[in-house]
């Protein structure tokens, strides 16, 4: 990653950029199935060499291959990648039981997998099966796959002992079924559990007729004022068969364990190329959620430049979360087209125009990329970055608390500028637009002069400010924004009233709908002129009063007749 930055500073930039191109819940969607590759995306690496990147894309397309119809063993795959479970990769003197079984678990779904996938796919994943003699070992005395026990046939002293447990226990169980009938046919008292409550009338009496007998067969406590605990009494030979047993109980345990050495034995012998198989079916997991995800939204393959200096062409860009939205409000959504050709870029626009998306959109779709994603795009042809810095609103949660909007965003390239070494993306959405116009537009001419010496650097700006300094190495842009010929029953651009028989609407799902309708959100190069803004036909839609937007058109036309500049 960034070699320069601690892990805790690198996360926290990386996470502001992840937020501002709200990418997090896009990754989500990655439904890995085995514990391996959910720690995979857990960790959510972002790639900067192009060898790790192209070898993710290779495994998505082999994984790719198994989602072709007919798929006939896929829901079989997805079962036995569900079932894999973790087990421990640290060498241990005796494992236990449970750890073990977690072992044949694992040997026996992962075997039962490989036997599905076809050879192509194990040999591309390096997937392969050569722990027969372990699982074997595991499955010892016809144990079912999905157990494990210590049986009897992994040792004949321990199958003898066991042998001799049972039988005692049987003439244990025998000695104490007879002596409960005896109790029960000459005083009516089933005994069930370690005792019994009896009335003091029963037991007088019984005390009173067969003391003798009673005395043999039971134990009598008294319980309260009017009843008695009976216990069945425990003679000297029942006591003595239940010494016998714990003894060979103690012996049983030291020869299990036993047992558990040598089969731990066996499996630290396993244990590198369990581990191993895991990676790989770790990386395996991951490459079929990538390749299920390209196939659910239609992603495709990117294409990487050898230079940071070479175009970043967008063709088709989908912003998933903004495309969900629109479908959701019933708007219409435009895909992005963007070359952009000179290493930094300048995005001009009206509030509500696009400008924040086409950002948002750039982010996103670099972040599928570096993240070993397809993309939704029609053709995405980029370089790839160390570093990824988010310049604007968002990141209020920091510890620079008491600063203004402007100063909260120096503060925020000030972290930026100090970092600029390696090959970075910056994002700066309208910077500086809480100041003076006139301030801001030197400033950002300032930022943009020094950042186009840098060849490690590429930055786009979004921005109203068109003062901005016309630098080579800069590609000037602009949001087509409000389509005039569409606005034919929208307000008159002179006036900002709406013409007879035009009606606002009263919701704002339905005027958002009406912008959309009327916004051409498509991106084209900004001459070298100034241009009239968007602004106060859209609030004009928004449900402005046309008195109020009537008002600012004519200080806006004042404006330009002293500076000489006659906007349309």
């Amino acid at each position: 990653m960034l070699d320069h930055l601690t892990p805790n500073l690198y996360n926290f930039f990386m996470d502001s950029f992840i937020n501002y191109a709200q990418f997090e819940d896009f990754w989500q969607r990655l439904e890995p199935l085995t514990p391996y590759g959910k720690d995979l995306k857990q960790k959510r690496t972002v790639y900067s060499e192009e060898a790790e990147l192209v070898k993710l894309w290779e495994s998505s397309d082999r994984a790719a291959q198994l989602l072709q119809p007919p798929a006939a063993n896929l829901s079989r795959i997805r079962y036995f990648l569900k079932r894999l479970p973790r087990f421990r990769s640290e060498s241990l003197p005796c494992y236990d039981e449970a750890d073990i079984f977690e072992y044949k678990k694992f040997l026996s779904n992962y075997r039962r997998l490989l036997e599905l996938l076809p050879a192509e796919q194990r040999s591309f994943f390096a997937l392969d099966y050569s722990s027969h003699d372990l699982e074997q070992l595991l499955s010892c005395g016809d144990q079912y796959a999905d157990t494990f026990y210590v049986a009897d046939a992994y040792s004949e002293q321990l199958a003898q002992i066991r042998a001799q447990i049972r039988a005692i226990d049987k003439r244990l169980a025998d000695a104490r079924r007879s002596q409960l009938e005896q109790i029960a046919l000459q005083w009516g008292w089933d005994i069930t559990g370690e005792y019994l409550l009896v009335s003091q009338s029963s037991v007088l009496e019984a005390q009173k007729h067969q003391p003798q007998l009673l005395e043999k067969l039971v134990v009598i406590e008294p319980f309260d004022g009017e009843r008695y605990a009976v216990r069945p009494h425990q003679s000297g030979s029942f006591l003595a068969l239940q010494e016998q047993r714990q003894n060979l109980a103690h012996s049983e345990r030291r020869e299990e364990q036993n047992v558990l050495e040598n089969i731990s034995e066996a499996i630290r012998a396993e244990l590198p190329k369990l581990c191993r198989s895991r990676t790989n079916i770790g990386a395996f997991d991951m490459a079929l959620a990538r390749a299920r995800l390209a196939q659910q939204y239609d992603l495709q393959r990117p294409q990487l430049n050898a230079r940071l200096s070479e175009p970043i062409v967008i063709e088709k860009g989908r912003f998933i979360p903004c495309q969900e939205q629109c479908e959701r409000l019933n708007t219409v959504y435009i895909p992005l087209d963007w070359q952009l050709s000179q290493p930094n870029a300048v995005l001009f626009g009206s509030n509500m125009g696009g400008k924040t998306i086409a950002l948002k959109t750039l982010a996103f779709l670099q972040l599928c990329v570096q993240t070993g994603l397809y993309v939704p795009a029609q053709t995405l042809r980029t370089c790839l970055f160390r570093n990824f810095r988010y310049i604007g609103e968002g990141r209020l949660d920091t510890p620079q608390q008491g600063l203004s909007g402007f100063g909260y965003e120096v503060s925020q390239f000030c972290e930026a500028y100090s970092h600029l070494a390696e090959p970075t993306l910056l994002l700066f959405d309208e910077f500086a637009r809480t100041t003076n116009s006139r301030e801001a537009e030197a400033f950002i001419s300032a930022i943009l002069a020094d950042i186009a010496a840098r060849p490690t650097v590429r930055a786009v700006f979004s921005s109203h400010f068109h003062g901005i300094a016309r630098l080579p190495q800069v590609g000037f842009f602009k949001m087509r924004g409000v389509n005039r010929a569409a606005l034919d029953s929208a307000p008159d651009s002179s006036s900002g009233q709406f013409p007879s028989g035009y009606k606002c609407s009263e919701s704002l799902q339905q005027r958002l709908q009406q912008i959309s309708s009327l916004i051409d959100y498509r991106i084209q190069p900004d001459p070298e002129t100034l241009d009239s803004s968007d602004a106060l036909t859209i609030a004009a839609l928004l449900g402005v009063p046309p008195s109020i937007t009537e008002q600012a058109r004519q200080q806006l036309i004042a404006s330009s007749q002293k500076s000489g500049y006659f906007g349309p």
